[in-house]
This record gives C-alpha cells, structure tokens and sequence, in this order.
C-alpha cells in the first residue's frame, strides 16, 4: 500500500518501508532533536533492526524522506555506542504533521507485566510460525521453539508476545546467558519486584495465581549452564500445570538437554521472504539470488553488506560468517570483537572495552543489543563461530586484557563479576588472596554467577583443593548439599574438611554431628581461634528463636558453652571477646526477665569502655524497649535514633534499625512499616557469614508479617536463611506458620 504526501505543490507516493520509518520516528520526543546523548533506535543500525531489513536496504527511503523533508539527519552520541558520534535521524515538523493527518488506530496493551522491545512486529515470512507457536501454547502448557544460530527465534518469539498482548496476555521475557540461575530469570520475569528470593520454593511463591493468561518467555535456553540446570528447570516444571500460565523455551538446535514440551522449528526463510531483508533499493532479481547464495539465513542476510562475495553453492553459514563475515573485518576491529566474544553474558555498552570500536562492529551488524538498547553482546553466530577460531595463548592474551580493563573500571558488581570471571580462566597462584576476597564479597548477591564460575574453574583443575573449598563454600551458601558432599570428596586437607563438614552439618539440622565436629576442631585449632567458635556457637543459639514466638530454654546450652571459653591473655583480642559475652549475657538476661542481672552487665561494660560507647547504647537501647509501653514510643525514637547514629558500621547500624522493627510490629504497625522501608536489603548487606544469613532471616520474616500478600514466598526465604545460619528451632516455627498459611 502506498500512501500520497503534499510537499509544497509536489506529491510524493510514500512506499511502505517509507511509511513504517517515518512512524517509528515519530514515536520520539522532539527533545531528541538537540539532545547530546540519543537512543541507538533513531540511529542507522537501530532503525535497520526496527525495519527488519539489511542497513543499505535503508539508504533509498531515508533519502527520499530526508530529500521531501520529512525527517533531517546530524551528528550525534548514542547511548551505550561508544565515543564517536554518529549518524542519527529525527522526524521533522512536517512529518510529524503527516502523521497527524493520517493516524492509525492501534490497540493499547493493558498487560501490567510488558516485555523489552514486546510491540506488536511486523516481520517478515514468518506469520505461519507465530500462528503456529500460539496454536500450540493453546494444546500444551510448555512449547520449545528451536533452531538454527541467527535464523529468527528471538525475532519471532518477540512477534508472538505482541501478539498475544494484544489480547490482554501479560508477557514475562527471560533471556538465559552463561551464568544465569533460577533467582536471575525470576528478576527478568518481574523486574518491579523488589527483594527477589533465593530459595527455588519462595521464588514458586513469588508465582501468584492470576485471572489474566501469562506468557512466561525463556529464551536462549540453550546457554543454561549446567550448575543451574536443575533448578531452572524445576522452576519451569512448577508452572506446567498452572492454568494460567504457558511456558515457551526459546534455543538454538539442538539443545543440549532434553525438556519435555511441544516442538516448533524454525527453519529458513522461503527466499522470496528473505529477499525483503535486502530492502528494495536493489533489483528483485538480485535480492532472490543474494537470499538464495545465503540460504535464506536472516543473520546471515543481515551481515551481509553490498559488494561481500557470496558463498559457493553447499558452503554452510558458519563458513560464510567464518570467511567473508570476519575474513574481511578490518584488522583493528578483530581485538575489540574478542573481548566482546569472551563475555558471558551482555554489558552496557559505556563501560564496554574499546569504546571506539562499537560503532564500526555496530554498523556491520555483528553487535546484538538488549535492556532498551543500552546492553551488547556480539551476535551469537559470530560469537559461536569465533570462539572456536581462537588459539589457548590468544584466549590468556584477552583474558588478561579484559582482566585489566574490569579492574581498572568503577567497582560495579558487573565489573567485580567479570574480574572474577577473567582471574580464574587465567588461575595466576599470586592472584589467590585477591580471588577469595571477591567470592566472599560478590556471594550474597551474586552467588549463582559465581557457582558458575568456579563451576567452570574446577572443571578445569579438578586436583586443585583450593577450588573446591570455595566452590563448596557458595553451594553451602545456596543451600546445595549434594554439590557440598560433591566437592568433600575431592578434599583431603583436614582444616578445610573439618570446617566445611562442620557447617555443614549444622545447616542441615545434625544437631549431634555438628557438636562432635565442633569439640573435634576446637582440639586442633588455636587457642584464640577456638574461643571465637565457641562465641559463634553460642550467638547461633541465641539467635535460634523467633522475635514474637514464645521464650525457649536456651540458657543452660549458651551457658554452658561460654563457660567452655577462656579469653585470651592478649589485651587486643581479649577486648573484642568480652564485649561479645557480655552482650550476649544481657541478651540472655533480658530473654529470662532479669533486669537486674541486664543492668549489672551493662554496667560491667561502661566500667572497661565508656558511657557513649557504642555497644553499651546498644545495651541501653534493648534495655529501654524490653521495659517499655505503646505509649512511650515517641520518646523512644529519639534514643533510637542516636544509638544508631553511635553504631560503628553499617551493618552495626542495619542490626540495630532491624531490632526496632521487631519491637514496633506489635506496637505500631504503620511505624513498623516506615522503619522496615528503611532497613538494608540483605543482598546489600555489607558483610559475610552467618550473622548476614540470620539478619536475612529476621529480615524475610519481618516482610512475611509487614506484607501479607507475599507472606508465604517470605516465609519460605526466611526459613532459608535461618537453615543455613543452623537456627533450626527458628526454621520448624517457620514451616508451622506456613503449613497453616497452605
């Protein structure tokens, strides 16, 4: 269909890729028009993805538009494309009155959940398939849409959520990478949900049933790593019998496990439809015989510039990509495209290495972009064909290249990720310390990226013991007890089997085997490390309760314990000590109604330190909220407030503001709900170990009571974190509130 345009006494027939451009364009903001920083979508390669056409097939219908005008070209940054400017377009006044001239009705979306890029697009030759998928989703609750590299799964799966959001379908898009877990697809599914759990059955929860069909969508099912392929597909098995929810897997053929579902593939492009992809700038006959030398491959299709020689008859697409595609890619690009090629997983393109080279590699198609046009990766085609062109002292040489770029970046947790990545594929013994320290410090929030790594790690040393503790060490934190007993078998060090067979024990509950392993290392470790486990052993059992549960008889085992200890004869570390014991007898006091024994401990402390110190406001405050009223909260607050203020740390700061909340649960629920906004996130916790998991525990539970639509996801994580923390008593009480919440 053409449509006429008035220009002045000139009428101008537009054609309907001239149509289609002039209308994506007028979906920005005049602003754009003088801004610095402007979206890769109005740029050259930004607008051929939106057309779906090759970027040369662009020149003739932007020419037209610019030469009548209707739109205007300049020079300008894109955002996430590098430092140099480039090519962008803008519509101008009069095509903006063009198109109020001549509107089209469309439908508003009305899902709540709407996916990245999820419009309703008009591709090209492949509406039998998108009828296809969608007949099948209505037979089968889990359909895999397969194929080859590049041949449009993506693409189609895109079309298909359009679709079905125009009937009112709230769409869910998860795209996989190399070091994707459960928790990570959950995040992408829900993006607005704040505090995603852990723990597999809490993220099920997180699932509520809904009146309104979903579409969860996984694609790139195909780079699920293997450390996380149970569980995600556990995830997947817990939606296939949810009638309101379907499920479609998107991979490239074949995959490397098997699921069973409903199976489209998707094949070629007939070469009449591929031809489209080339624009109409060419002749008909020469687009056919391009699509036809090509196979009617669209990446290849795309790839494909004006003057590349074609492959001979029977040559496949990864020769084509291999020879032609890379074979003539500039020298100077192919250093910048391998660091891109090592990637697990895409990075916004303004801390990408290299930044001058992203506009060239763009503008050969051989970049993919995602998060709004702001994350890249290289096409996984090339990817896949280059990774396996490259030689072991070529992969060091990148690592170590890209290692100095991510440590030379600000510390963001994508650039800490990354460091680890390259540190342990380059496995150097003086990095060591400096591996460790990352692990501890990236684990809580990014534990299934760092399984994975060390995954890959001792998969490629499997005799290094070292590798295996950590390794164990995050599945512990993961609650992954198979993977722990795994990585003890390859362990003969004693010092690392008696701490991780001591942990672990303790966080599955084997009260008995946790106290012989415990009297068994407290033989073989020194002096002034022992009395920090027997500190550790009787905080865990302090904290073995719930904040509104009924007092349990602890006092007699934490005695007992303490009276285990003897405080080393050095000033520096016997301070630190008796501070904790006295603290932990005043907890204890207050916990058995003795105020008299709370003060005399808390006086015993000001008599070492001092009245403003801050674990003596500390007890002060605990003092003040045992003995207090509802109608004495104001005036509490302000004490509250500087003995927060006196907290020597974050996270001293966070237990603080955490045991405020508790005490206001009961006495104010709106101030409960104002200080529980105000509380760290456990993922950001600063700190390691398991106060963090008993902190995460208080905190889940805590949301369970403050936010009751979510209780039962809450209620699972929280048990969780008091498991792994060995705070069984406190676990049990959990899963008696949530069999009554079933």
């Amino acid at each position: 269909m053409k449509e006429v345009a008035e220009v002045g006494l000139v009428t101008v027939m537009f054609t309907a890729s001239q149509e289609r451009l002039l209308r994506h364009l007028g979906t920005f903001p005049e602003s754009l028009e003088s801004a610095w920083d402007v979206p890769r979508e109005v740029s050259l390669p930004g607008l051929a993805e939106a057309m779906s056409v090759v970027r040369s097939g662009l020149n003739h219908p932007l020419g037209v538009l610019e030469k009548h005008g209707f739109i205007q070209m300049r020079l300008a940054h894109v955002i996430g494309g590098g430092s140099r400017r480039r090519q962008v377009y803008h519509i101008t006044e009069a095509g903006r009155g063009w198109l109020h001239e001549h509107p089209i009705e469309s439908k508003p979306a009305t899902s709540e959940s709407i996916p990245e890029e999820s419009s309703s697009l008009d591709i090209v030759g492949r509406d039998e398939d998108v009828l296809a998928i969608e007949n099948l989703l209505v037979s089968s609750e889990c359909v895999v849409l397969e194929g080859l590299s590049g041949i449009g799964k993506t693409t189609v799966s895109k079309a298909l959520s359009g679709r079905l959001m125009q009937r009112d379908w709230a769409i869910h898009v998860a795209s996989l990478n190399e070091l994707s877990d459960a928790r990570s697809i959950v995040e992408q599914w829900y993006p607005s949900a704040s505090s995603v759990p852990h723990d597999l059955d809490a993220l099920c929860a997180l699932l509520q049933p809904s009146n309104t069909q979903h579409l969860f969508v996984l694609d790139d099912l195909h780079l699920l790593p293997p450390r996380h392929q149970a569980s995600c597909l556990a995830l997947v098995d817990h939606l296939r019998p949810l009638q309101w929810a379907n499920v479609l897997l998107v991979g490239r053929n074949p995959l490397p496990f098997s699921v069973e579902a409903s199976v489209h593939r998707l094949g070629p492009l007939d070469f009449s439809d591929a031809a489209q992809l080339l624009g109409d700038e060419t002749e008909a006959s020469q687009r056919r015989s391009i699509a036809k030398a090509l196979g009617g491959h669209p990446m290849a299709l795309l790839l494909h510039q004006e003057g590349d020689p074609l492959p001979e008859a029977g040559k496949d697409v990864q020769n084509y990509v291999k020879e032609t595609i890379l074979g003539l890619l500039k020298e100077e690009l192919h250093d910048s495209l391998d660091q891109l090629v090592l990637l697990p997983h895409p990075i916004n393109g303004a801390v990408a290495p290299q930044q001058d080279t992203i506009a060239p590699l763009d503008e050969r198609a051989l970049l993919r972009w995602t998060g709004g046009g702001v994350k890249l990766e290289v096409q996984h085609l090339i990817r896949n064909v280059r990774r396996t062109m490259l030689a072991p002292h070529e992969l060091e040489k990148l690592h170590r290249a890209a290692l100095e770029h991510w440590n030379g970046s600000e510390p963001t947790s994508t650039a800490q990720v990354l460091s680890l990545y390259h540190q342990l594929a380059l496995d150097e013994e003086a990095s060591r310390p400096e591996i460790e320290r990352a692990i501890e410090q990236l684990t809580p929030s990014h534990d299934g990226a760092v399984a994975v790594i060390l995954d890959r790690a001792v998969k490629a040393k499997p005799e290094d013991e070292t590798l295996h503790f950590w390794a164990a060490n995050v599945a512990l934190e993961r609650q992954e007890y198979d993977q722990v007993t795994h990585h003890l078998e390859s362990i003969s060090s004693k010092a690392y089997h008696q701490e991780l067979s001591y942990r672990l024990a303790l966080a599955q509950g084997k009260e008995a085997e946790s106290e012989r392993l415990l009297n068994e290392t407290l033989e073989t470790v020194e002096h002034d490390e022992g009395a920090r486990l027997l500190l550790r052993a009787a905080i865990q059992r302090l904290d073995d309760n719930l904040f509104d549960d009924e007092p349990t008889d602890m006092a007699d085992e934490i005695t007992r314990l303490l009276r285990r200890l003897t405080l080393p004869s050095d000033p520096v570390a016997r301070a630190p000590m008796t501070v904790s014991m006295t603290m932990i007898q005043h907890a204890l006091a207050l916990h058995e109604g003795d105020a008299q024994r709370a003060a005399e401990l808390r006086d015993a402390l000001i008599n070492i330190s001092h009245d403003n110190d801050p674990f003596v406001q500390q007890l002060l405050l605990k003092d003040a909220l045992h003995s207090s009223t509802v109608s004495e909260i104001e005036s509490l607050m302000s004490l509250v407030e500087r003995v927060i203020e006196a907290q020597p740390s974050s996270f001293h700061r966070s237990m603080v503001q955490l045991s405020v909340t508790e005490w206001l649960v009961s006495k104010n629920d709106d101030m409960a709900r104002q200080r529980f906004k105000l509380l760290t996130q456990p993922d950001d916790l600063v700190t390691v170990g398991l106060h963090r998991h008993r902190y995460a525990g208080r905190w889940w539970y805590l949301r369970s009571k403050l936010e009751p639509s979510q209780a039962l996801m809450a209620l699972r994580e929280s048990a969780r974190y008091f498991r792994s923390a060995g705070c069984h008593d406190a676990a049990r009480s959990l899963v008696m509130r949530m069999h009554r919440l079933l």
